[in-house]
């Protein structure tokens, strides 16, 4: 799917960048982007006040999370692998969020 605001550059895509996290604008729609519901369902419907999971899937080695990652300037978002991203979590967290990711990410990586 392609994640898109409306009007002009609306539509948000992966690509590299010197700073910040690696997106950019694009006129066009950009067809790289998979959204879970809170069941962990891509493609079923999203209620309101629930949790989803954001994925790109052009990350390379393989598709990533978008999450929140607080910066020292810009907005705070970023990916499951951006440097220090993990290292913020709480010991036992950190253990079982890599865990999870890297479960999920085999479910959908081919």
């Amino acid at each position: 799917m392609a994640l898109g605001i409306g009007g002009g550059d609306a539509f948000l895509y992966y690509a590299e960048r010197p700073v910040g996290i690696n997106l950019k604008w694009s006129k066009s729609p950009k067809f790289e982007w998979i959204i879970y519901n809170s069941s962990g369902v891509a493609g079923e419907k999203i209620n309101t006040d629930t949790w989803v999971a954001i994925i790109n899937t052009r990350l390379s080695p393989e598709p990533d999370f978008l999450v929140h990652h607080v910066r020292p300037a810009g907005i705070n978002i970023g990916w499951t692998s951006s440097p220090g991203w993990l290292d913020a979590l709480p010991g036992s967290t950190k253990l079982a969020t890599k865990l999870a990711i890297t479960k999920f990410l085999d479910t959908i990586t081919p």
